[in-house]
Protein backbone atom coordinates (compact mmCIF):
# COMPACT_ATOMS: atom_id res chain seq x y z
CA UNK A 1 0.00 0.00 0.00
CA UNK A 2 3.07 2.17 0.98
CA UNK A 3 4.74 1.23 -2.46
CA UNK A 4 1.62 2.18 -4.12
CA UNK A 5 1.22 5.85 -2.32
CA UNK A 6 4.61 6.39 -3.60
CA UNK A 7 3.96 5.82 -7.04
CA UNK A 8 0.92 7.51 -7.30
CA UNK A 9 2.83 10.45 -5.90
CA UNK A 10 5.97 9.99 -8.10
CA UNK A 11 3.84 9.62 -11.54
CA UNK A 12 1.77 12.75 -10.15
CA UNK A 13 5.55 14.54 -9.74
CA UNK A 14 6.41 13.27 -13.07
CA UNK A 15 3.07 14.56 -14.54
CA UNK A 16 4.04 17.95 -12.97
CA UNK A 17 7.41 18.05 -14.29
CA UNK A 18 6.08 17.05 -18.21
CA UNK A 19 3.85 20.14 -17.58
CA UNK A 20 6.24 22.16 -16.66
CA UNK A 21 8.99 21.21 -19.11
CA UNK A 22 5.70 21.60 -21.74
CA UNK A 23 5.39 25.40 -20.97
CA UNK A 24 9.34 25.97 -20.74
CA UNK A 25 8.90 24.70 -24.28
CA UNK A 26 6.65 26.67 -25.60
CA UNK A 27 7.99 29.85 -24.18
CA UNK A 28 11.31 29.01 -25.87
CA UNK A 29 9.59 28.17 -29.33
CA UNK A 30 7.76 31.61 -28.60
CA UNK A 31 11.60 32.91 -27.94
CA UNK A 32 12.58 31.52 -30.83
CA UNK A 33 10.32 32.57 -32.89
CA UNK A 34 10.69 36.21 -32.20
CA UNK A 35 14.53 35.83 -32.21
CA UNK A 36 14.22 34.56 -35.62
CA UNK A 37 11.78 37.36 -36.99
CA UNK A 38 14.59 39.73 -35.55
CA UNK A 39 17.11 37.76 -37.71
CA UNK A 40 14.81 38.35 -40.73
CA UNK A 41 14.78 41.96 -40.14
CA UNK A 42 18.55 42.48 -39.15
CA UNK A 43 19.27 40.65 -42.37
CA UNK A 44 16.48 42.84 -44.40
CA UNK A 45 18.08 46.40 -43.06
CA UNK A 46 21.67 44.68 -43.80
CA UNK A 47 19.90 44.54 -47.37
CA UNK A 48 19.17 47.60 -47.44
CA UNK A 49 22.36 49.64 -46.04
CA UNK A 50 24.32 47.11 -48.94
CA UNK A 51 22.24 48.26 -51.04
CA UNK A 52 22.39 51.91 -50.42
CA UNK A 53 26.16 51.59 -49.93
CA UNK A 54 26.84 49.62 -53.26
CA UNK A 55 24.35 52.88 -54.38
CA UNK A 56 26.78 55.08 -53.04
CA UNK A 57 29.75 53.91 -53.96
CA UNK A 58 28.72 53.63 -57.90
CA UNK A 59 27.82 57.52 -57.39
CA UNK A 60 30.89 57.73 -55.71
CA UNK A 61 32.60 56.74 -59.20
CA UNK A 62 30.46 59.73 -61.16
CA UNK A 63 30.36 62.20 -58.59
CA UNK A 64 33.59 64.70 -57.22
CA UNK A 65 35.81 63.76 -54.64
CA UNK A 66 35.16 66.80 -52.88
CA UNK A 67 33.18 65.68 -50.27
CA UNK A 68 31.63 67.53 -47.25
CA UNK A 69 33.10 66.10 -43.99
CA UNK A 70 29.34 65.93 -43.12
CA UNK A 71 28.42 63.08 -46.13
CA UNK A 72 31.59 61.45 -45.19
CA UNK A 73 30.73 61.18 -41.84
CA UNK A 74 27.18 60.33 -42.62
CA UNK A 75 28.55 57.29 -44.92
CA UNK A 76 31.03 56.37 -41.83
CA UNK A 77 27.81 56.01 -39.75
CA UNK A 78 26.00 54.15 -41.93
CA UNK A 79 29.24 51.64 -42.55
CA UNK A 80 29.06 51.21 -38.63
CA UNK A 81 25.11 50.82 -38.82
CA UNK A 82 26.20 47.71 -41.22
CA UNK A 83 28.30 46.28 -39.63
CA UNK A 84 26.58 46.13 -35.87
CA UNK A 85 23.23 45.28 -37.81
CA UNK A 86 25.51 42.41 -39.02
CA UNK A 87 26.57 41.23 -35.54
CA UNK A 88 22.89 41.38 -34.55
CA UNK A 89 22.09 39.41 -37.03
CA UNK A 90 24.86 36.99 -36.09
CA UNK A 91 23.94 36.79 -32.36
CA UNK A 92 20.55 36.14 -33.47
CA UNK A 93 21.52 33.49 -35.55
CA UNK A 94 23.78 31.85 -32.73
CA UNK A 95 20.98 32.23 -30.29
CA UNK A 96 18.49 30.48 -32.65
CA UNK A 97 20.30 27.38 -32.61
CA UNK A 98 20.90 27.38 -29.32
CA UNK A 99 17.40 27.68 -28.33
CA UNK A 100 16.62 24.94 -30.81
CA UNK A 101 19.21 22.92 -29.65
CA UNK A 102 17.68 23.36 -25.89
CA UNK A 103 14.19 23.04 -27.45
CA UNK A 104 15.24 19.50 -28.65
CA UNK A 105 16.79 18.47 -25.99
CA UNK A 106 13.83 19.29 -23.83
CA UNK A 107 11.60 17.24 -26.16
CA UNK A 108 13.61 14.38 -25.65
CA UNK A 109 13.27 14.79 -22.09
CA UNK A 110 9.76 14.90 -22.29
CA UNK A 111 9.50 11.68 -24.02
CA UNK A 112 11.57 9.88 -21.53
CA UNK A 113 9.47 11.19 -18.61
CA UNK A 114 6.31 10.20 -20.80
CA UNK A 115 7.65 6.84 -20.88
CA UNK A 116 8.78 6.83 -17.54
CA UNK A 117 4.83 7.76 -16.29
CA UNK A 118 3.69 5.22 -18.63
CA UNK A 119 6.24 2.31 -16.95
CA UNK A 120 4.70 3.74 -13.62
CA UNK A 121 1.63 4.08 -14.71
CA UNK A 122 2.03 -0.11 -16.09
CA UNK A 123 3.10 -0.73 -12.61
CA UNK A 124 0.60 0.15 -10.63
CA UNK A 125 -2.16 -1.51 -12.81
CA UNK A 126 -0.15 -4.74 -12.29
CA UNK A 127 0.26 -3.80 -7.86
CA UNK A 128 -3.59 -3.84 -8.35
CA UNK A 129 -4.00 -6.85 -10.16
CA UNK A 130 -1.81 -8.50 -7.93
CA UNK A 131 -3.23 -7.05 -4.65
CA UNK A 132 -6.90 -7.92 -6.02
CA UNK A 133 -5.29 -11.08 -6.42
CA UNK A 134 -3.94 -11.69 -3.00
CA UNK A 135 -7.36 -10.15 -1.47
CA UNK A 136 -9.70 -12.37 -3.32
CA UNK A 137 -7.15 -15.52 -2.17
CA UNK A 138 -7.48 -14.11 0.92
CA UNK A 139 -11.20 -13.95 1.29
CA UNK A 140 -11.39 -17.33 0.08
CA UNK A 141 -9.43 -18.70 2.11
CA UNK A 142 -11.29 -17.43 4.83
CA UNK A 143 -14.58 -18.65 3.73
CA UNK A 144 -15.98 -21.52 6.15
CA UNK A 145 -15.78 -24.78 4.19
CA UNK A 146 -18.88 -25.98 3.04
CA UNK A 147 -20.89 -29.26 4.26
Amino acid sequence: MLLQMQLIHEISNLKNLVKHAEVYNQDLENELSSKVELLREKEDQIKKLQKYIDTQKSENVNMDLSYSSENIQDLKQMKQTLFDAEAVALDAKREAACLRSENLELKEKMKELASACKQMENDIQLYHRQLDLQRDQLAFSSLPPTA
